[in-house]
């Protein structure tokens, strides 16, 4: 079953700053408790994370899921 989520947050930080924290993809689990693991599976020539293998743990239920990240100028999208 295919799930969608959007969100909308305001954060004090420059776009590069902003990008540069989503782009630390393995450090997500020390700040974000329902991410369990995460690793780079294949990287961007700018060493920006293309797909990541990410175990999540929500409500009871743990997942592995594979996400694959675009990046832009000042934003950056995954599925």
């Amino acid at each position: 079953m295919a799930t969608s989520d959007s969100r909308e947050v305001v954060i004090e930080a420059s776009p590069e700053e902003i990008l540069d924290v989503i782009a630390d993809v393995e450090a997500t689990p020390s700040w974000s408790s329902q991410y369990q693991s995460a690793e780079v599976l294949e990287s961007y020539d700018d060493g920006r994370p293309r797909r990541v293998k990410m175990k999540v743990k929500s409500a009871g239920i743990t997942d592995e899921q594979v996400v694959e990240y675009t990046w832009a100028d000042n934003k950056a999208s995954w599925t």
